[in-house]
């Protein structure tokens, strides 16, 4: 239940909403914790109400989860019934929300779940939404119809608005367009992770102030406790000697093509690797949801392999910190992502790292990533020619990547903070 009675003096209230909060996505997640901490860093213990999925733990004090809005969006009164919904599919489901987004009474759209929402904007000082690759035509329903809801009430109330880390794009869509064009113009501040995403923004809303920075999971470092760890579990994994890394996933739009041509390249990929003495170790960044573990997508890759060879590819089955996780690709002699933070988690850690792009979305994300650390060749469309193992393997060696985190620290709060002091206590 949300709190009626005023905040205590000094002490202010945010929500800060993130991109996958519960679902075990450990890139956007380190992005939200990220944020969480350079704010109170900035206006002391804020209390914090956040969405997730009602049996997310955010292990930090001081936090309210309310179930996101874009359920609402998707699960309204007027949606079918549970087969159809399957049978539409997404574009469907995009399209409704979309629509419900744009109509001229969306003050009360929601139900229960929108008046919950309403009350703990108009309880707080203001709203931020954390990294994330959101507002795109793929992700339209949360990070466009949703979040375009929620800057409209925060903007009506008289809240400031900050976007932080976004990705902003592929958005064709021209519904699409015109939210995202509305809700990043209330915004105090728009810091978005690649110059094509700076773009995007200023495309659709030219007389919104952009700034490109570094990731905000980069922000979120490991522990001494998360690094000893690490160190163990590569050791019992792969031995003493030099590994490389595997991060692959699919997602629901995937199709079988993609996933056989992925699983013979992965498989030369490890046969290259293990011709120069080097490990290979698959990695996960998500490892929940029909689509998103990635260790089921491990298996289904290494199924096409012959019986002989899949024990050649070694799959990190636990689950793990982002810390852990991000501290083990650390130790490693390079990283190759379809996913997009595992490669910043690598290049954080002053490893190379090497993206395996499916489409115009994963260009954008896995250039951007690379770019903010002075790399600029590090990406391949897979079945292109400059996706052959061997190429890759060289391009690794490389690679030689230089990190200043006093340098990136500043780049990334610079923005953020100053909008911080701009709207005042």
């Amino acid at each position: 239940m949300l709190s009626s009675e005023p905040a205590q003096a000094n002490r202010e209230t945010w929500v800060v909403l993130g991109s996958a909060n519960g679902s075990s996505n450990l890139g956007d997640e380190s992005m939200w914790h990220s944020a969480i901490k350079e704010l109170r860093n900035e206006r002391g213990p804020v209390r914090i109400i956040t969405d997730g999925m009602n049996s997310w733990d955010p292990g930090i004090d001081d936090v309210e989860v309310i179930p996101s809005f874009q359920q609402a969006l998707r699960r309204g009164y007027r949606v079918p019934m549970r087969p159809l919904r399957k049978i539409v599919g997404y574009p469907w489901q995009r399209g409704r929300a979309l629509r419900l987004a744009s109509a001229q009474r969306s003050s009360h759209l929601g139900g229960a779940l929108g008046a919950k929402w309403r009350s703990a904007i108009a309880e707080s000082d203001g709203i931020i939404f954390s990294g994330a690759g959101a507002i795109t035509d793929d992700y339209a329903v949360h990070g466009v119809a949703s979040w375009s809801v929620l800057t409209e009430w925060a903007s009506s109330m008289g809240k400031p608005v900050l976007f932080v880390g976004q990705g902003v794009g592929p958005l064709a869509n021209p519904k699409a367009q015109r939210l995202v064009a509305k809700m990043l113009s209330t915004a105090s501040v728009v810091s978005v992770r690649e110059s094509r995403s700076a773009d995007v923004v200023s495309e659709l809303s030219p007389s919104t102030p952009v700034h490109v920075t570094p990731d905000w999971a980069v922000l979120n470092c490991p522990s001494p406790e998360d690094r000893q760890f690490a160190t163990e579990l590569k050791n019992r994994l792969v031995g003493e000697g030099d590994f490389q890394v595997l991060s692959l996933h699919r997602r629901h739009t995937t199709t079988r093509q993609q996933i056989q041509e992925l699983s013979n390249w992965a498989r030369g990929m490890v046969e290259a690797n293990a011709a120069r003495n080097i490990r290979t170790l698959f990695v996960s960044n998500m490892t929940a949801g029909r689509y998103s573990d990635d260790r089921t997508t491990a298996d289904m890759l290494t199924s096409f392999w012959p019986a002989g060879s899949r024990s050649d590819l070694v799959v990190l089955r636990e689950v793990h910190s982002a810390g852990v996780v991000r501290a083990l690709l650390g130790l490693s002699q390079g990283v190759i992502a379809t996913r997009y933070h595992p490669v910043v988690f690598a290049l954080a850690e002053g490893v190379a790292a090497y993206g395996i792009s499916y489409d115009e979305y994963y260009d954008q994300k896995l250039q951007g990533a690379l770019a903010n650390f002075g790399i600029y060749d590090n990406v391949s469309r897979l079945g292109s020619t400059e996706s052959n193992p061997n190429r890759i393997l060289d391009a690794l060696l490389a690679t030689h990547v230089s990190i200043d985190m006093d340098d990136i620290r500043q780049r990334t709060l610079e923005p953020f903070v100053d909008s911080l002091n701009r709207v005042g206590r």
